[in-house]
């Protein structure tokens, strides 16, 4: 069995994906790009809260992002719910994508109307709809 290891990483991994013949690789902090035999090509750090699962398309690479919690409050207490949007070949970031439903959800759950709670955001996919087959992105929603 082969394996690839990513060291010397502040905190734990969230996922991984490929694509263009690298691994990319998403932890608690930061992301991570190797080639497929583990070597590190590029790495950035993200601040401010939380880096969940990944997924690569066309190019870019496509990340769930949770805003730091409150001061004082419980781990799933997030401030902000998005998607991140890498540059897969140096992995700037080009744009962050606020998820406003996700807000909305949490305003609502926990209360005597709707017992589900809402936690957090941490997968994010791009396939084809199933209905129109046209690409379009999914993302999982802890309730």
């Amino acid at each position: 069995m082969e394996f690839i290891e990513v060291l010397k990483q502040n905190l734990h991994m969230q996922g991984f994906t490929s694509g263009n013949g690298f691994m990319y690789w998403s932890f608690t902090d930061s992301l991570v790009k190797t080639n497929l035999k583990g070597t590190m090509r590029a790495q950035v750090e993200v601040r401010g809260g939380h880096l969940g699962g990944l997924d690569y398309f066309d190019g870019r690479i496509y990340a769930s992002f949770l805003g730091n919690a409150l001061p004082g409050h419980a781990w799933e207490d997030w401030t902000a719910f998005k998607i991140y949007v890498f540059d897969a070949d140096d992995l700037h970031l080009i744009k962050s994508i606020n998820l406003d439903i996700c807000d909305e959800y949490k305003s609502i759950a926990c209360t005597p109307s709707d017992t589900r709670g809402f936690q957090a955001i941490d997968g994010v996919a791009i396939a084809p709809d199933p209905v129109t087959g046209d690409e379009r992105m999914f993302v999982a929603c802890a309730l």
